[in-house]
């Protein structure tokens, strides 16, 4: 074995030559997730100064300091086995003590080999949680080489965000904060789709508004769909008009109308109904 000692800590320093582990802090090492490391750094302050510090001293350029994982398939120091696709490459894991020991793992942080050729490694990163009871942690989301995300399955289709759970609900994606912020969904470009839901007052006008902004700002909204269910088309507010036609308001500072096209020798129509079957179907009705 070999040790330094501070005037602080008679175990700053240790190495074990038995197990060629070394040690900062201790004289041992502690079983975590059922193994010891091969560098422990242990710390007894009751403040957050146990950690690792890395700093770049390097002038006016682009170094910086890193923590580097490497994976070969050879078995001995200096041997470069290609990878194959799926292969681990490092992980940063999370675990807490039970009252027993730190056998489980609450969460962990990994990256796989994906495309793998020569001068080539293409990588995954995955994101793992513990659902608790003793389980191992499980992948809850994926940035594929590629950039594409996927959150609770592999991204396979090529779009930038996949989505999949097992119920409606775990398929939610949740925009805002109700009662106090809005969402929005917006391209690069110039159009957007906002969910308004500030208002907590379930009878004030919550809505969905389609519109043409942008990212930075909503400039133009072009159709808007209330919690009533009343539309506006060219207006957010279709309630302002008559309460026995403001179902569905289409508005313009110009000419404004509607056009049903239909195809050589087909109808166009609209009905207005009574019910849903016979001639309640179309108690009144313009063809044409």
């Amino acid at each position: 074995d070999f040790r330094i000692e501070s005037s602080a800590n008679a175990n700053a320093f240790f190495v074990d030559g038995a197990g060629f582990r070394s040690y900062m802090g201790h004289n041992s090492g502690v079983n975590i997730g059922g193994a010891t490391r091969t560098l422990a750094i242990h710390n007894t302050a009751a403040d957050d100064t146990g950690g690792i510090q890395i700093m770049q001293w390097a002038g006016a350029n682009s170094t910086q300091g890193n923590i580097s994982f490497g994976k070969s398939l050879g078995s001995s120091v200096g041997s470069y086995t290609v990878l194959t696709t799926g292969r681990p490459l490092g992980r940063i894991m999370w675990f807490g003590a039970d009252g027993t020991d730190m056998a489980n793992q609450a969460a962990e942080l990994e990256v796989v080999a994906n495309t793998v050729g020569s001068n080539d490694i293409g990588g995954d990163m995955l994101f793992k949680t513990s659902a608790g009871s003793g389980a191992a942690p499980s992948e809850r989301m994926r940035i594929d080489e590629d950039g594409n995300v996927g959150i609770g399955v592999t991204p396979t289709n090529g779009a930038r965000l996949q989505l999949q759970g097992s119920s409606a609900l775990n398929n939610t994606l949740q925009l805002g904060n109700y009662g106090v912020q809005s969402g929005r969904i917006a391209s690069e470009g110039s159009l957007f789709i906002t969910i308004d839901a500030t208002d907590e007052d379930s009878s004030q006008a919550q809505s969905i508004s389609f519109g043409e902004g942008g990212v930075a700002g909503q400039d133009t909204v072009m159709m808007t769909i209330l919690q009533t269910g009343s539309v506006g088309i060219g207006t957010a507010s279709p309630t302002d008009y008559h309460a026995d036609a403001d179902n569905l308001v289409i508005y313009s500072s110009g000419n404004t109308g509607i056009t049903i096209a239909a195809g050589t020798g087909n109808d166009s129509a609209i009905y207005m109904a009574d019910g849903t079957s016979g001639d309640a179907e179309y108690r009144g009705y313009i063809n044409y």
